[in-house]
């Protein structure tokens, strides 16, 4: 086995990986709610959130059509 077939290899991994980790953390809405459910790896949400506050919130808020909208942090949802 040469350089690149374990390139391409660790590369469907990693592919693969994040295709599971965006469709397994991807919120669940039943439609009923008036809250925002933001979309994305939790802890880089989370980690936008504590570094570029008043961005995220301009953003969030733009992103959300003005409503409310919900993150988590490890395992508590915030909602804003």
């Amino acid at each position: 086995m040469d350089l690149t077939t374990h390139l391409t290899a660790l590369a469907c991994v990693v592919l693969a990986t994040a295709l599971a980790t965006f469709s397994f953390l991807r919120p669940r809405s039943t439609g009923k709610e008036n809250v925002y459910d933001l979309r994305g790896i939790p802890i880089i949400t989370a980690w936008t959130f504590f570094t570029k506050r008043y961005d995220f919130f301009r953003e969030k808020f733009k992103e959300s059509g003005g409503r409310a909208f919900r993150f988590k942090v490890l395992q508590v949802s915030a909602v804003l």
